[in-house]
């Protein structure tokens, strides 16, 4: 599966009714990470691994646009994607 196949699902599957459970978020979760792998792996870049903190917070975030009808990066609290990663608890140093 492709990574716009991917990500495309994950953004579906939040939008319109994927039952909401933690085992089918993580197999989204374990798809979209395994479609970058496949492209990373094309331009030989070490692979990511899963993170369960930051998984969470991409994960409240996608369900926060679903329920807002709307796809962007600030959170419908004005948050920034590094603050809704603190708050799950991911320590960092920079986020991009």
């Amino acid at each position: 599966m492709s990574l716009a196949t991917t990500c495309g699902l994950l953004a579906w599957c939040v939008a319109f009714g994927a039952p909401p459970s933690a085992k089918n978020d993580a197999k989204l979760a374990a798809a979209l990470i395994d479609a970058h792998n496949k492209e990373r792996a094309k331009a030989d870049l070490p692979a990511f691994t899963a993170d369960e903190k930051l998984i969470a917070a991409a994960l409240v975030h996608a369900k926060d646009m679903a329920e807002h009808g709307r796809m962007t990066h600030e959170g419908s609290d004005g948050s920034n994607a590094a603050q809704r990663i603190e708050r799950q608890g991911y320590a960092f140093t920079t986020a991009a």
